[in-house]
């Protein structure tokens, strides 16, 4: 798992400013010389690189308040500040220093902003003007002021609670009630504005900072989703990848939005931000939850009514449809499940062999911590029936240790390797390749592991062991692939006899 870490804005650079200020202090009396500026060092600095203000709809205060600093108190000065935003703000582009001032105050007028919107403000300094103190002899350990601040003022709507929901994602960790609130300044005709308040900090609330909601535009007589916005701060941070956004494209990636009954299903993506203005993708995303308290209409499922889906044992819900080999080729990221603990992804492929064979290449790799994996060759699959059959195979590459590393299915719940029991993937309702233990196995399986053999014996590979395997498309499959429906049961059954399934056994394995 990632480290999360909370985001503290700028504080380097605000420790740089209260440095150049203190440096520029003047003489009380202390012993040995104090260190006095040259006039190209002397200069001006913002406090911080970005600030931000949230107001209610009906706020009172009228006047924001920039602070700026100089690193010399001597005489007066007018610094000239250049401006960009939004035409409803009147901000001055010069700030007066009076003599004896180190700080200088630019304020503006902020009456009237919209409710439900935000306003980006960004203030710059001229470098010429900039404050700089040498250090040192090296350029490198020059102390710089702050050249550009950036404010975000943004004007909230009022929000009522109008029932509760129990969500869960393939994100978090949990399960967990939480608020539904709507927008009551949010003015338009068809659909109202929502939010599940705290989402995350609910459901992942280890790493989750409180203040981040999930908001969707509902329809106001069927209380369907309507719309999601592209983007949103869930509240976690990470060092390598910055902020992580819940991210929905829609009619892209699969991101759509689906009600039955007081039941909804949201598939979106993960997004981050690598600590810059750009968006990259992370992963697919899914959010369900059921609205129970306060549900306005009369189609809420009774308990007894709820459809069960059929028990795969692996907990993703029934395959249901197969296809043909070309149905099956295509790029995909692989979720699943490291040997049935920390969720996991890695982007792989199918190709077709022939007609009867496909082979999935990326899942084992040296990328993915397999121990410096060479002549790699991916995992060759059978088709019957329009369903793909895996029981493992004897070699799919030679590493550092050893000249022999195969693949064999794998149950997390024993942590033994198997031989003679087979996963069967097929597709799930939503276009996605789901692995599932194979019903008639003597054995039950829900995954695979890499094992090392040398003339002492089998070991252990280092390296993931993926179980509860779900390939999610990076393009859309064939649409071929939803006609292909087949009566999964009989399929199956029809396999077992074609197949002649081995007795199961476990192998004996240690680590090395």
């Amino acid at each position: 798992m990632y480290q999360i870490m909370k985001r503290i804005n700028s504080i380097m650079s605000l420790l740089a400013g209260v440095l150049l200020l203190s440096l520029a202090a003047c003489d009380n009396g202390n012993e040995g010389a104090i260190y006095q500026l040259s006039s190209e060092e002397k200069g001006f600095s913002f406090l911080t690189e970005e600030s931000a203000a949230s107001y209610k709809p009906d706020y009172e205060d009228t006047v924001y308040v920039v602070r700026i600093a100089r690193n010399f108190v001597d005489g007066d000065s007018v610094l000239p500040i250049s401006v960009d935003c939004d035409p409803l703000f009147d901000i001055p582009t010069q700030v007066t220093f009076k003599d004896g001032q180190a700080y200088a105050d630019l304020a503006f007028n902020i009456e009237g902003m919209d409710t439900g919107k935000s306003y980006s403000i960004t203030l710059a300094i001229d470098s010429a003007c900039l404050s700089s103190i040498q250090a040192s002899d090296s350029a490198e350990l020059a102390i710089k002021g702050i050249a550009e601040t950036e404010i975000i003022l943004s004007v909230d709507y009022s929000w009522k609670k109008v029932g509760t929901v129990v969500a869960e994602d393939d994100w978090g960790s949990e399960k967990a009630e939480v608020d539904l609130e709507i927008a009551q300044e949010f003015d338009n005709p068809t659909v109202s504005l929502y939010r599940l308040v705290d989402l995350e900090a609910a459901l992942d609330p280890d790493y989750t900072d409180e203040g981040y909601s999930f908001q969707f535009n509902m329809n106001k007589t069927t209380y369907e989703i309507e719309a999601i916005p592209q983007s949103q701060l869930m509240g976690q941070y990470d060092s390598d990848y910055g902020n992580f956004y819940w991210v929905y494209i829609p009619g892209s990636y699969g991101c759509k939005a689906v009600k039955d009954q007081n039941k909804y299903t949201i598939n979106a993506l993960v997004g981050y931000d690598e600590n810059g203005s750009s968006l990259s993708l992370y992963n697919y995303y899914t959010l369900e939850f059921t609205w129970t308290d306060g549900y306005p209409l009369d189609d809420i499922a009774a308990d007894d009514d709820e459809e069960e889906e059929e028990e795969t044992g692996n907990g993703f819900g029934a395959i249901v449809a197969g296809g043909t080999a070309d149905d099956y080729v295509g790029s995909f990221m692989a979720v699943f499940k490291d040997d049935g603990k920390d969720k996991d992804s890695v982007e792989v492929s199918i190709v077709k062999i022939d007609d009867e064979t496909v082979q999935l290449n990326g899942l084992f790799s040296a990328e993915n911590g397999l121990d410096s994996l060479t002549d790699v060759i991916g995992i060759k699959m059978k088709l019957f029936g329009g369903l793909l059959y895996c029981d493992g195979q004897d070699f799919i590459g030679k590493n550092k240790y050893v000249d022999t590393v195969s693949v064999y299915t794998y149950d997390s719940e024993s942590g033994n390797p198997v031989v003679g029991s087979m996963l069967v993937g097929g597709f799930k309702a939503d276009g996605s390749i789901q692995f599932a233990n194979y019903s008639y196995n003597e054995e039950a399986v829900n995954g695979l592991i890499a094992l090392y053999t040398d003339e002492e014996g089998t070991w252990l590979g280092a390296g993931i062991i993926p179980c509860d395997i779900t390939l999610k498309a990076q393009a859309p499959v064939s649409s071929s692939a939803r006609r292909h429906k087949v009566d999964v049961e009989a399929s199956m059954l029809e396999a077992r006899s074609l197949m002649q399934t081995k007795q199961a056994t476990n192998l004996k394995f240690s680590k090395k």
